[in-house]
């Protein structure tokens, strides 16, 4: 940054710093009205000058009338409307996303895909396309493969995930011309791609889908620089802001050994964050069930949320009752990780937002690392670092971290300035914000890779590739066919070896046998894969019932606490995503080995199975899925609504015509989830 620019950056924040302690904001924001708007503060300055009323009103937003664009989102617009490549790169209070539905209110391109790293941030896309595209009768919106392929004719925008993405069918099913491509949290793509190998199938689908794209946009918070854009297809425009309508103030809160955080976590708690809006930031699932059961905190809670009573409720009955979700209902505190059910976390985090809830602390992990809107004055980030504290496995932050995640406080119009109380131990690093930005590489741009060579090249520049693929006498092209970019080689060569090795020696008789074998080649680390098939086995049971059961089991050691988390990652797609594809993979392999009976035997057992529990050949039933309606209540809203519509956006209408035939025999859940779906446009 130029010493301009970190000028300008000073004195906005100052400005910012003297609004929020002003005794009145808006005579504050009246009196210096001038100064906020050549700060570039037009969000603050408003109508209150001359310069800046007459700015905000050509400066007012298509997607939300009430609104009017900050001069940096009008140079992004600027930057994507002039470029058929660009990467966008900015603090997580700028704005990114408002950008790019900005865009799509004012170009309506014909057909849009969108890329994202979760099924939280999934839901909110979905909630903002809704929005865009209101009245726009002829959008059909996806979040998974179409029934059929998608005409170049339609109007269609798709939300996928970044593991829904790389599959061959959705790569089949989407235009041959896309008119516009976004992927979100894209310094993904640039990670060691030996800490995660999703990374590795994420730059292919970027390499595919950049291809099929006549204009596409990347999305990043603190990017300094990227290198080797020219080796990027259409060699993308850069361009990176440090622009903020929020400060974000980090108070460090030192203690002296591991085992004072949860005391300092409840200190504050009472004390400088009471009565706030509070993020409570833990590494992992495991450590909010620790602090819950080792502190006695509760937090006092005025005006409590009406339905929040309904809702323990309902988790009881559902998850069960020593849920440490529900313990911390009852607590007064509120949760949000990836191991729960995606509409109990849209719920309690609507409650968290809700000014007037009552409720003001939610305990959460790293999911709100990727883009999930929060409304919040503190935060207390417990340890630095992804993992879980108590098993000393957790992955400590870099400066990037730290600051994508204590950017997630203050908010406009709300807190002016977020506060970040970090408790650190005297071993531990400090993070200076300057040191945030960082210039990366995209893992694509990798000449070397041998990922990269095999699904961009067919392995022709790899004579590993070549050997192994000749070793096993199977056909480059027929695979990459097949799978795509499903599987790292790394994880290809493993699966094969065991399978040559000793996978005709086991047991596929049954379900039970066949259903394990493939379980232990493929469940993802620190899943159990006895978990895996009781989740499976009774599918359609609820959760609180497998659970029951495993915890009568003499032989299962864990609390019901990590069960329900285990059961709960299950569901959400450990299986879709892992064993699916390894189950798949070992069908084909075993078919080409003239072993027929184990591939028929691997198909009823283990893929069928699969399909059938997360309604993958049932695409009224995924579209429900997507939206948060709970499984148990599927079957009554499709008989009130039918199951032959194809996109969300007609999903919506079914749902508002019928409503009142079936709101009243679904549960809590689905009906908050159903009534907002509704509510989006």
């Amino acid at each position: 940054m130029d010493g301009s620019a970190n000028n300008i950056t000073v004195l906005r924040d100052n400005a910012i710093r003297k609004m929020d302690t002003a005794e009145n904001a808006t005579v504050f924001a009246t009196q210096n009205a001038e100064l906020l708007f050549n700060l570039g503060l037009s969000v603050y300055s408003r109508s209150f000058s001359l310069n800046s009323a007459i700015y905000n009103a050509f400066a007012q937003s298509s997607f939300d009338d009430r609104v009017s664009l900050h001069p940096d989102q009008l140079k992004v617009l600027d930057v994507i409307f002039k470029n058929a490549a660009s990467i966008i790169s900015a603090p997580t209070s700028f704005g990114k996303t408002y950008c790019i539905f900005e865009y799509l209110a004012r170009a309506k391109p014909k057909t849009v895909v969108m890329v994202v790293p979760t099924l939280a941030l999934r839901r909110e896309y979905i909630s903002s396309l809704m929005r865009t595209f209101k009245g726009e009768e002829e959008y059909r919106i996806y979040t998974d493969v179409p029934d059929k392929p998608v005409s170049d004719n339609e109007k269609t925008a798709f939300i996928l995930t970044h593991e829904r993405v790389i599959k061959g069918e959705i790569m089949a099913t989407l235009p041959k011309v896309i008119d516009f491509l976004v992927i979100d949290e894209v310094y993904k793509l640039a990670m060691d791609s030996a800490s995660d190998g999703r990374i590795i199938v994420l730059n292919i689908a970027y390499y595919l889908l950049a291809k099929r794209s006549l204009k596409y946009v990347l999305l990043a918070p603190y990017i300094s620089e990227v290198k080797d854009l020219d080796k990027l297809d259409k060699k993308p425009v850069f361009f990176h802001s440090d622009y903020g309508p929020v400060v974000n103030d980090v108070i460090e809160m030192p203690i002296l050994k591991n085992t004072d955080r949860f005391s300092q976590t409840s200190n504050l708690l009472l004390d400088q964050c009471a009565g706030g809006k509070t993020l409570v930031y833990f590494p992992g699932p495991n450590d909010i069930s620790r602090y819950l059961r080792e502190t006695e905190i509760t937090m006092p809670s005025e005006n409590d949320a009406e339905t929040l009573d309904s809702f323990i409720d309902w988790a009881k009955r559902e998850v069960g009752p020593n849920w440490s979700v529900v313990k911390a209902a009852e607590r007064g505190f509120l949760v949000h990780h990836g191991q729960m059910p995606l509409g109990a976390r849209d719920y309690l985090l609507s409650i968290f937002n809700d000014k007037q809830s009552g409720r003001n602390v939610l305990l959460c992990t790293s999911t709100l690392l990727e883009g999930v809107n929060t409304s919040a004055k503190n935060m207390i980030i417990t340890s630095a670092s992804r993992g879980s504290i108590r098993m000393r496995k957790s992955l400590p932050f870099a400066p990037f971290d730290f600051y994508n995640l204590a950017g997630r406080t203050g908010r406009l119009y709300q807190y002016y300035v977020g506060k970040v109380y970090y408790i650190k131990t005297p071993d531990e690093p400090s993070f200076r914000k300057q040191d945030a930005n960082v210039a990366i590489r995209f893992q694509i741009t990798n000449e070397g890779n041998v990922d990269i060579d095999l699904q961009t090249n067919e392995g022709r520049n790899s004579p590993e590739v070549r050997s192994f693929f000749d070793k096993h006498q199977m056909d480059i092209h027929d695979y990459l066919k097949e799978f795509g970019p499903t599987f790292r080689f790394e994880q290809l060569k493993k699966l094969t070896e065991a399978l040559a090795r000793d996978g005709t020696d086991k047991d596929y008789s049954d379900f039970y046998n066949t259903f394990m074998t493939i379980a232990k080649l493929s469940v993802p680390r620190g899943i159990n894969p006895y978990y895996v098939f009781k989740t499976v086995e009774r599918r359609n049971s609820s959760i609180r019932l497998i659970v029951d059961e495993l915890c009568s089991n003499s032989e299962c050691h864990d609390d019901a606490d990590e069960i329900i988390n285990q059961i709960v990652k299950i569901k959400n797609g450990s299986l879709e995503h892992q064993i699916l594809p390894c189950a798949q993979y070992a069908a084909y392999y075993f078919a080409r080995k003239g072993r027929g009976d184990i591939s028929e035997s691997i198909q009823k057992h283990v893929i069928s199975t699969i399909k059938r529990m997360f309604y993958l050949d049932e695409p009224a039933k995924r579209m429900l899925k997507a939206i948060g309606v709970y499984d148990n209540d599927m079957g009554t809203i499709l008989a009130a609504i039918g199951d032959d519509f194809s996109n969300l956006s007609d999903l919506r209408k079914r749902l508002a015509l019928h409503v009142d035939e079936f709101i009243g025999q679904t549960g809590f859940i689905t009906r908050f989830e159903v009534r907002r779906f509704i509510a989006d446009v």
